[in-house]
């Protein structure tokens, strides 16, 4: 699951850069920077890609839970 070491989308080619712990939010450490022009376009990005962490970390679920099968608590 490409949450914590891809900022694009999958088959998005990402420089070979250092990321944070979580690369799709990385916006959110630097609002507080962006000027107030931009700020509503930063926050609807941030809501975006704060959607595909939560689909991601759903599939992530599903799949653990499916690898689980029968021996798999809820």
């Amino acid at each position: 699951m490409p949450l914590n070491y891809a900022r694009g989308e999958r088959f998005d080619h990402d420089p070979a850069l250092k990321f944070g712990a979580v690369p799709r939010l990385e916006a959110a450490t630097t609002i507080a920077s962006t000027r107030p022009e931009l700020k509503p376009f930063v926050k609807v990005e941030l809501v975006r890609e704060s959607n595909k962490v939560r689909a991601i970390l759903r599939d992530a679920r599903r799949e653990l839970s499916r690898q689980a099968g029968p021996f798999g608590a809820d």
